[in-house]
């Protein structure tokens, strides 16, 4: 029992985390591109050279 429950973790749990956040970032960026375009802009900086 304790072989393959260790054996099955380690590759169960980061699929099972990856997709949800995949599908996040999709309905994000479906829903609101202009927002995901600006939110990018802002990390690197260059919001006043876009938007102004």
């Amino acid at each position: 029992m304790t072989t393959r429950r260790t054996k099955d973790k380690p590759t169960a749990a980061p699929i099972e985390h990856a997709k949800p956040r995949r599908k996040w970032k999709a309905k994000a960026a479906a829903e609101n591109p202009a927002a995901r375009i600006a939110r990018k802009a802002e990390r690197k900086g260059m919001l006043r050279l876009k938007f102004d």
